[in-house]
């Protein structure tokens, strides 16, 4: 796969794919590298929708961590934490300010499970199933995918920008 960001030489979606692929995007990602492909297996000679679904919500909470954490008087909320030291009995968790802000902070992922480790038979079998609600994700917006409706006209006009364009540039 060489050095292509995201091409890895792993041959299916799995553990050695998920070490490879979080590297190189995490990798890119601090870099300020340009978008990367997502699905590609054995150095980007295969595509993988599973890998693909899995890959977007990676992309996703590398995107949200490298937007770092905002300190201004709303995401600081001192006056929520004053008004807290001096109420009895109350929490954050119970404030307005909270409910109203708590997803802007943490990145929800979709496939990803959390909890405590089990045993070995029981994470491998949240991994397989991990990997088959990527695959059930996949499919069903293929089944549902709509063909948009085009402007006939519009392809026309777009199709003789591009002849003219070619002729100009290409002589």
């Amino acid at each position: 796969p060489g050095y292509a960001p995201g091409c890895v030489g792993a041959r299916g979606p799995g553990l050695q794919v998920g070490f490879e692929k979080a590297f190189r995007q995490t990798a890119c990602g601090l870099a300020r590298a340009p978008a990367l492909t997502v699905g590609g297996l054995e150095g980007c000679a295969t595509f993988s929708p599973t890998l693909a679904m899995l890959e977007i919500e990676l992309n996703k909470g590398i995107h949200r961590f490298l937007q770092g954490a905002s300190f201004d008087d709303e995401s600081l909320a001192v006056d929520e934490i004053i008004s807290l030291c001096n109420a009895d009995g109350r929490s954050f968790l119970q404030t307005d300010h909270t409910l109203e802000n708590w997803r802007e902070a943490l990145w929800q992922p979709g496939y990803i499970t959390r909890g405590l480790w089990r045993d070995g038979a029981t994470e491998w079998r949240e991994a397989k199933a991990l990997l088959d609600r990527a695959d059930e994700k996949w499919r069903a917006l293929v089944q549902t995918y709509e063909q948009p409706e085009v402007d006939e006209g519009l392809i026309r006009e777009v199709a003789t920008i591009v002849e003219r364009a070619r002729g100009e540039l290409c002589g």
